[in-house]
């Protein structure tokens, strides 16, 4: 389940703004809870102060990792911020595993991506270099700027080493 999500320069929100969907000690709602996560939230708020955005965020990686096509990654960016780069952090819980996965682009062009599960480093990527610890280290240079490293490694790889990676892609599928 998402737990955490974290956009920079995304949109509407030009400053780091944090959604976290972690329980708390609020009571009333103790049905709508999976583990220590919300099943659900609810987004209020006047028109145009970024309510649809956070899903666009969500709904980014999604198109991100599984549609043929490219996104124009520009179009996402905040128009009245001075910051050039945006940023996504995604903190995930699968099965009680934490799965974090992050990216940044500037126009079309993704700068970092980071995944890492339980704090271990799975992929590391900045610019066109890439490492990956899977069953083995593997470097990589050249890699395509206009596609997430991750993307090409699950659709090579499909995590075949790492249950929980299946598991995570499975959910987000």
């Amino acid at each position: 389940m998402l737990r955490k999500l974290s956009i920079n320069n995304f949109k509407c929100f030009s400053n780091e703004t944090i959604f976290d969907f972690r329980k708390t000690n609020y009571k009333f709602l103790e049905k709508n809870t999976f583990g220590k996560v919300l099943k659900g939230a609810l987004f209020v708020g006047e028109h145009a102060s970024g309510k649809t955005t956070i899903l666009q965020s969500v709904k980014l990686l999604l198109e991100l990792l599984f549609r043929e096509s490219t996104c124009d990654l520009a179009s996402y960016q905040c128009l009245f911020s001075k910051e050039k780069v945006s940023r996504l952090l995604y903190e995930f819980d699968i099965d009680g595993h934490e799965i974090l996965y992050s990216f940044s682009f500037d126009g079309n062009k993704f700068l970092e991506e980071t995944l890492q599960m339980d704090k271990q480093p799975v992929i590391e990527r900045i610019g066109k270099n890439a490492k990956l610890w899977l069953s083995e280290n593997s470097t990589f240079h050249e890699v395509d700027e206009s596609i997430l490293f991750i993307k090409k490694v699950y659709f090579n790889t499909k995590f075949e080493d790492n249950e929980m990676l299946k598991k995570w892609f499975a959910f987000l599928k």
